[in-house]
C-alpha cells in the first residue's frame, strides 16, 4: 500500500498554569481560532474544541506525521504567545500549565466525545462530569 492514511482520533484535555480562571469570554473565541489554526498548520483535523475557564478539551485526528506532543507543544506555545500579544487585555501572563491528557477515541465513539466537548460549561455546572477525561 503506496499511500499513508490513519484515522487516529485523540481526545485532549490540558490545564491554564496553576488552573487559574484565565480563559474568560472576552479572549475564548480568539484562543480557540489560534488552536485550531495550529492544528490544521500541522495536518491534523480537528473535529471539536470547548472548556470552561481553566481547562480546554480538542478531539482531533492526527496526522501520520505528527506526535501528539508535537502537536500540543505548538498549540500550547502559539495559543500563549498570541494571546499575551494580540487578545489580552490585562496584566496577568497566560501560560498553560506543563503536561497534558491524551485519551484514543474508537470511531463510533466520536459523536458522543464531541457532545462532551460542546457542553463542557453545561456538565460543570451540573456537575455531570466524566472524571477521567477532566485534568486532575
Amino acid at each position: 500500500m503506496p499511500s499513508k492514511k490513519t484515522h487516529v482520533y485523540v481526545h485532549l484535555v490540558w490545564s491554564t498554569k496553576n488552573r487559574q480562571q484565565l480563559i474568560t469570554s472576552e479572549i475564548k473565541e480568539g484562543l480557540y481560532t489560534y488552536i485550531l489554526a495550529s492544528c490544521q498548520e500541522l495536518e491534523c483535523y480537528p473535529l471539536a474544541i470547548g472548556g470552561v475557564a481553566d481547562h480546554v478539551h480538542l478531539l482531533v485526528r492526527l496526522h501520520y506525521s505528527v506526535s501528539m506532543s508535537q502537536l500540543l507543544k505548538k498549540i500550547k506555545g502559539v495559543s500563549s504567545y498570541l494571546v499575551n500579544r494580540s487578545i489580552q487585555n490585562s496584566t496577568q501572563s497566560f501560560q498553560w500549565q506543563k503536561g497534558y491528557g491524551a485519551f484514543s477515541v474508537n470511531f463510533r465513539e466520536l459523536n458522543k466525545v464531541i457532545a462532551y466537548i460542546h457542553n463542557q460549561e453545561q456538565h460543570h455546572q451540573n456537575n455531570e462530569l466524566f472524571v477521567e477525561w477532566e485534568p486532575s
